[in-house]
């Protein structure tokens, strides 16, 4: 369960995974089991450059992150588009994950990747205009990385982490400055060293990948510009996410890949371009849930068409290696893609009331419907 604070009115937001009700049948609140996560270091990240066709072995964590640098120094009128840099990573088991790097300015491009299995692995990326990859091996070693947020893998009702360990999920509504640079970093730091304090270990970021420009929510704050794609305003995003990975505080992002009121591109083509690169970049951070569209798309006769939230759904699934839970925001009552065959998660959003007996009926309702 997560809470959100605002001005004006008090909601309280319940995250469920698998696609099971997270309420019991008398109408009483299950209460994941205990395991929270005490603040730790960041996961390790593990970077090199490399610029042929071989590289160092390193050690990374399980469920941390292994990046490394590559260079090219052809160049090209759109580097986002003109050219991708496909990887091969062999698990030690022998099976394969097939993923892309991402370029990050200049003549650079990355590789970035959670491993998932102990052991040796290998990787080889290529460009797909024949220009020199790299290829190489590391070793995957038992960290203090708690795996990837995600169903309990023991009773997937549950949140809980895919290393098998239990988690209770404890929330705060953040709205939209989070990610601002016009936030002080210092008001972000004592904040966020409040929010540990009280013992909470996920936030809701509303203006997360993209600004929702509205009047009271986005509108004035200076968030990462996203799209078009631009890697240095991701790498801002990037610095605050691996401050909240080191404090063990997972990510909800409330409005989602596309925001209503955001700058999301509009045609397929756009949208596929946007999805993969971002995941190139974060589908290696443990701590981040997914979602595809918010808040409330079917509100009113909705701003995206259920049709929409499905095919945009799909792609992130699709794309996403690591198989990071995902759902959608919705509207006040049932979660109306709990069944659908991409979800994972559910959200459920109560009443929008100051008073707590409206929002008690409101949550049991929703709870036991």
């Amino acid at each position: 369960m997560y809470h959100s604070l605002n001005s004006t009115m008090s909601l309280i937001y319940v995250l469920f995974a698998g696609s099971l009700a997270a309420c019991a049948g008398t109408g009483g609140w299950r209460v994941a089991p205990a395991g929270v996560a005490a603040a730790g270091p960041n996961p390790l990240v593990q970077r090199a450059s490399r610029t042929a066709a071989s590289a160092a072995r390193t050690q990374v964590e399980q469920y941390g992150r292994f990046e490394l640098a590559v260079r090219n120094s052809r160049r090209y009128a759109d580097p986002y588009k003109d050219v991708t840099l496909e990887v091969v990573y062999t698990r030690p088991d022998k099976s394969v994950v097939k993923f892309w790097g991402f370029y990050d300015g200049a003549d650079t491009w990355r590789l970035r990747f959670m491993p998932d299995q102990l052991g040796a692995w290998s990787y080889d990326a290529k460009f797909s205009d024949g220009s020199p990859g790299v290829r190489g091996a590391f070793d995957c070693v038992s960290g203090n990385v708690p795996g990837m947020i995600s169903a309990l893998p023991s009773n997937p009702m549950w949140f809980g982490y895919s290393s098998g360990r239990p988690v209770l999920v404890r929330g705060l509504h953040v709205g939209d400055r989070f990610f601002a640079a016009n936030w002080p970093a210092e008001k972000r730091r004592a904040f966020l060293d409040w929010a540990g304090q009280q013992g909470y270990n996920l936030l809701s970021i509303a203006s997360h990948f993209l600004n929702r420009n509205q009047p009271g929510r986005g509108q004035g704050w200076e968030t990462p510009k996203l799209w078009p794609l631009d890697a240095a305003e991701y790498r801002k995003m990037e610095e605050i996410l691996d401050d909240l990975a080191r404090r063990r505080i997972m990510v909800f992002p409330f409005a989602g890949f596309f925001g209503q009121g955001s700058n999301y591109p509009r045609d397929p083509a756009g949208q596929e371009l946007y999805v993969r690169y971002t995941l190139a970049r974060l589908a290696a951070y443990w701590h981040m849930l997914w979602n595809a569209a918010g808040p409330e798309p079917n509100v009113n006769e909705g701003w995206m068409d259920p049709a929409e939230v499905h095919r945009l759904a799909r792609l992130i699934k699709d794309l996403d290696p690591s198989g990071h839970l995902i759902s959608v925001h919705n509207r006040t009552g049932d979660d109306l893609y709990i069944d659908a065959d991409w979800s994972t998660y559910g959200i459920l959003q109560g009443p929008k009331t100051r008073d707590v007996n409206v929002l008690s009926r409101g949550l049991l309702y929703v709870c036991q419907n």
